[in-house]
Order: C-alpha cells, then structure tokens, then sequence
C-alpha cells in the first residue's frame, strides 16, 4: 500500500507515484475522475501519452439500491472506487465539487458520497483534486453552462470513443479531462 507524503507546500499532499505515471511536465498523466453521487456514481479512468493523446482506459457506473441504509450505499461506493484505485494506480483522483441547487437533502447526499470517495483515495494514498461543475464544463466545452447532452458528445468525440458513454461515466471522464487540461 503507499503512503501520502507530505509535500513541500504546507497543506499539500504529494503522491508516491511512478514516473511511468507522471507526464513530463511533472504532472499525473493517468486520472480516475468521479462524478459521486448515492445512487449512481460515475467513474472513468484517463491516461495522457508523452505526446499529448488523451485515452479513455476504463469507465463505469456504480448503481446503488435506493431502498438500501445510505451506510450500506456508501460503504459500497468507497469499496469499489477503492478497488478501482489500486487496479489502475492513479496519480490523482479528480472529483466533482459540491454545489448548491434546489434542494438541500440532494446537496447532502452528494457530500456523502464525496466523502466515500475522498476516504477511498485517502486510504489507497492518492491525492484528490476537486473541480466546480462549472470548471468542468468550461474546461471541456469552452463553455461554463454546457448542458450534459454537449457534454457528453464533446467528451466522445474528444476521447475518439465509438459509442457514447452512459451518462454518469461520462460526466466523470469530463472530470478527469478537466484535470488533464487544467490540472
């Protein structure tokens, strides 16, 4: 298992990470993005090549039962983002910001299941990295209210996928482009 180390910027976290995992601008060039969620929680691992390419290695939905106890559904969420962490290794994890809508139950239940993920990548020893909706959406479609359906075809087409991606894993994969972009 690897250690967080505690890098040269106080409050900081650095990974132990590989060089094969580190791009040559010293950045994370392999990311598992997550759209959380305690029903659905969209995943999608990313890689960047030393020449720039962007490819989508694995991606998927983690469905929950909604008539399950929410510790059941998000010690469920943590499991398989954990096993998913230390099957692809990683050099960042990036995950979608909180934010506040319509409703206030929903805005809870989504910080449970950012706090699965964040105690998932703190026990496999990797960093997180949070980015607003709005981010993501700016980074990925050059616009900061893009709607899921343009998100979701721009991520397609920007990954060179044949079949689109079910929705979820596809807001993740944005995730993790964003980081590859901006991070």
């Amino acid at each position: 298992m690897r250690r967080l180390v505690l890098g040269r910027t106080p409050g900081r976290w650095a990974p132990a990470a590989t060089p094969a995992l580190i791009s040559r601008r010293g950045f994370p060039a392999r990311v598992l993005g997550v759209d959380p969620g305690t029903l659905r929680v969209g995943w999608a691992v990313l890689e960047r090549a030393p020449g720039g390419t962007v490819t989508l290695l694995d991606a998927g939905v983690i469905r929950l039962k909604g008539s399950d106890p929410i510790e059941i559904r998000l010690g469920t969420v943590h499991r398989d983002l954990r096993e998913r962490l230390l099957q692809w290794k990683p050099g960042i994890l990036a995950l979608e910001s909180a934010f506040f809508g319509r409703s206030v139950s929903a805005a809870i239940r989504l910080g449970e299941g950012r706090g699965a993920a964040l105690v998932a990548a703190a026990g496999a020893g990797i960093p997180v990295r949070s980015w607003a909706p709005a981010q993501v959406k700016k980074a990925v479609s050059g616009h900061g209210a893009a709607t899921k359906a343009t998100l979701q075809a721009i991520t397609r087409s920007a990954l060179n996928l044949e079949k689109t991606l079910a929705t979820d894993a596809s807001d993740a994969a944005a995730v993790a482009l964003c980081q590859l972009l901006r991070g």
